[in-house]
């Protein structure tokens, strides 16, 4: 992470921070990895999670390709994120059953097989195309997981 990019995330993380301390209804969720921000950030990331104030939303370390990565890494990130989400945050796989990934340019016919073998049941993308915005994306060998595609809403596809 660039030293531009880790200074607007902290700024951002801060922000965040100063609002859910204001407002106890307040809510936040994350996908990045926050802890990379400073040790105090991290530090209120954590506790935040542990009020249940703050809500991990990927089931991966970073929003990465799903289409040009093999099988054995998809595995490998989702079993190494799980493992550093239950070591630093206490969450359990079923805690965070939502894999968070906006911005890939490929959507290989594996991911839900490889998905809901780590415990994700639902899948929120950006950039499936101009099919149903909702809808069960089954593999050959018929695992399937609830996708959302906010398509339709966003950048590049209007």
């Amino acid at each position: 992470m660039g030293i531009t990019r880790l200074r607007r995330a902290q700024r951002g993380a801060s922000r965040v921070h100063a609002v859910v301390g204001r407002h106890q209804e307040y809510q936040q969720h994350g996908t990045s990895a926050w802890q990379t921000c400073s040790a105090r950030t991290w530090a209120r990331v954590k506790q935040r999670v542990a009020e249940g104030r703050w809500e991990v939303t990927a089931s991966t370390w970073v929003e990465g390709d799903k289409n040009p990565a093999s099988g054995e890494i998809l595995c490998r990130h989702l079993l190494y994120t799980r493992r550093f989400f239950a070591d630093e945050l206490g969450l359990a796989p079923d805690d965070v059953r939502i894999d968070w990934s906006p911005d890939t340019f490929g959507h290989a016919w594996t991911v839900p097989t490889i998905m809901t073998a780590g415990g994700v049941t639902r899948y929120y993308c950006h950039r499936a195309g101009y099919g149903p915005w909702l809808f069960r994306w089954e593999a050959k060998d018929g695992a399937r997981m609830l996708v959302f595609d906010d398509c339709r809403r966003g950048y590049n596809c209007m």
